[in-house]
């Protein structure tokens, strides 16, 4: 933009020393280069863009994505030229051609539009928190109605774009940007408004209850404003999983109906001389078996990955998923394993099968993925126990603390009658470290030793955070607020559990692709390519030989089970940890069932 400027202002100087006869022509290219200031100015400095750099946390400014951008393609023009070059001149592959291309194209589209895809993969993550955030502020303000208290404690343990625009909002006050704590409040629900209307009328909700300072219109407010949000986010999931019919429908025909046409019309393309590297009919040949190669094993999966990544980029909640475990030692054994069946099948092809050598890698993968995912899974299934029984655990918590009791005692006594589950468990360590710890309570709950230092639930260690807080500042009132805490987190949990409700069919049916149905279709593709191989083997050339057609279809199966479950983990909130552990479970499962049926077929064929 800035380029497009200087280069007015060169011109408006330059049109008085102009002579009068080329002053018309003159005031063309003013005009021209008026229209393109305008243009850069509207494109790169308007609301949008700004408003997604601002959110997105970009430190730039939009000229500089813009000059990013042509910088980027500047740079693979040449590239891209050269290689189309080398193609015309000695004899490439003529369909990379356009491919090649367009990548300085695509890589000044991808720069442009890198600011607008950070900021709203951030509102759909901050979408995601708000029900967590306003938890978070309603327990607080059911404590203390105190609003910048509130957002101190909803900011520290919310972990997401929303609750760092709260500790923003909060650094205004304190730095004098904004003279109230209400007016930031509600300055935020203003700003994200426009996309989380849900959050806007919560904040004023509450703003105007916490303006009037009456207890019990606090809590009528807050019932309220947990209301709205809770609603509005059951609204969104019940649209989304309704907006899953189509995209599971393509991902169903990528994934499974795509390689039977292809292995049942290549036969018969094949004879009729037709081949995606000559159109006219000629002699039988041995055809290039490298377009259809990259055809079924890049394209397709590649189509299937980027419908199933983009579709379940837009799953609203919480990911619940944990980190994963950092056991990447065993990869290189792994992949030198799997290295070597790859060279065996290539150095001898007749005595090793190229479909044994990808069910070698296979192995490798699955063996691979459980080694790393093994402590991560395990480690999510025991939050997902410990969030699930936690709301019924506090209600005791709450009701053992309005008898009178002491903390410790009180956690003690909901351990015993909660033994053998994960919450008995958190609190009898509790207890325990409450009694024997010696030190603070804030040290023996919270500190590097503490009893939930193991503890990954941010929700929980909020939770009693609060509850800690209370029963040391007003141990007459504990019980009370933690059992409304407790409600509050049973709300929650039944908004998380309506989200599964709602995945879990496109869920259970898309694993159920990736494991029997497509493995299945895949294997009977394989025997109907050998059948009508040698069927036409006499007087037509077929692109590939069946072991070949039959690697490639065991290397396109181990691709699109892998989209498929990143979707469905996508969908799930699972992470990386359920990602890796369904890969471990399904990749062999699928695989063997491919080579079994492709062995079935070819006997009953």
């Amino acid at each position: 933009m800035r380029r497009a400027v200087a280069d007015l202002t060169e011109a408006r100087q330059r049109l008085d020393a102009v002579p009068e006869p080329r002053r018309a022509r003159e005031h063309v290219r003013l005009a021209r280069l008026e229209r393109r200031a305008d243009a850069r100015r509207i494109a790169f400095e308007s609301p949008p863009i700004l408003e997604a750099l601002a959110f997105a946390g970009l430190a730039v400014e939009p000229f500089e994505v813009s000059a990013l951008a042509n910088l980027i393609a500047s740079m693979l023009f040449a590239p891209a030229i050269l290689g189309f070059a080398a193609i015309i001149l000695l004899g490439g592959p003529l369909f990379v051609s356009p491919l090649l291309l367009s990548v300085p194209l695509l890589g000044y589209v991808l720069v442009l539009g890198y600011p607008p895809s950070v900021a709203k993969r951030a509102r759909r993550a901050a979408y995601g928190e708000t029900p967590e955030v306003a938890n978070y502020l309603a327990m607080s303000l059911r404590v203390r109605p105190s609003l910048d208290r509130a957002i101190a404690f909803a900011s520290e343990h919310g972990d997401g774009p929303l609750a760092s625009r709260l500790r923003r909002a909060l650094w205004e006050v304190h730095v004098r940007s904004s003279t109230r704590v209400e007016a930031a409040f509600t300055a935020l629900a203003d700003a994200v408004g426009p996309w989380n209307p849900d959050w806007k009328r919560a904040s004023y909700v509450v703003a105007h209850a916490v303006r009037e300072g009456s207890r019990e219109g606090i809590a009528r407010a807050l019932d309220r404003a947990l209301s709205i949000v809770y609603d509005g986010t059951r609204r969104r999931l019940q649209d989304y999983a309704a907006s899953l019919r189509g995209p599971t429908t393509a991902l169903f025909a990528l994934g499974v109906l795509l390689p039977l046409v292809v292995g049942s019309m290549l036969p018969l393309l094949s004879l009729s001389g037709f081949s995606p590297t000559a159109l006219e009919v000629m002699d039988p040949r041995p055809a290039d078996p490298l377009p259809w190669i990259l055809l079924l094993d890049v394209a397709f999966p590649a189509m299937t990955f980027g419908l199933a990544h983009h579709v379940s980029c837009g799953r609203p909640g919480r990911d619940r998923g944990c980190p994963s475990a950092q056991s990447w030692k065993f990869l290189g054994p792994l992949g030198f394993v799997a290295a070597s069946a790859v060279v065996a099948s290539v150095a001898f092809p007749g005595a090793v099968s190229p479909l044994a050598a990808v069910g070698v890698i296979v192995g490798g993968l699955a063996v691979a993925a459980h080694l790393t995912t093994r402590d991560a899974a395990r480690e999510r299934r025991r939050s997902e126990a410990l969030e699930r029984e936690f709301p019924d655990a506090l209600f005791q918590l709450g009701t053992r603390l309005g008898e009178g009791r002491g903390l410790d005692d009180s956690f003690l006594a909901v351990a015993d009658g909660l033994h053998g589950t994960a919450a008995g468990d958190l609190f009898g360590r509790i207890a325990r470290s409450l009694r024997l710890g010696g030190g603070t309570v804030e040290a023996a709950l919270f500190g590097p030793d503490g009893a939930l230092a193991a503890t990954n639930s941010r929700t929980v260690r909020a939770t009693l955070r609060m509850v800690v807080d209370i029963a040391a500042k007003d141990p007459a009132t504990a019980g009370r607020a933690t059992i409304e805490m407790s409600s509050h987190l049973r709300d929650l949990e039944g908004v998380e559990r309506d989200l599964r409700a709602e995945l879990r069919p496109t869920v259970d049916a898309m694993r159920a692709t990736a494991a029997f149905f497509g493995p299945v279709v895949l294997g009977v593709t394989g025997a109907l390519y050998a059948l009508l191989s040698e069927a036409f083997a006499g007087f037509a050339a077929l692109p590939m030989d069946p072991p070949v057609f039959h690697a490639a279809l065991g290397v396109y199966l181990v691709l699109t089970t892998a989209a498929i479950l990143h979707f469905a983990s996508r969908i799930e909130g699972g992470g990386a940890g359920t990602f890796g552990a369904g890969l471990a479970r399904t990749l062999p499962l699928g695989y063997g069932l491919f080579a079994a049926t492709l062995l079935l077929a070819g006997l009953a064929l």
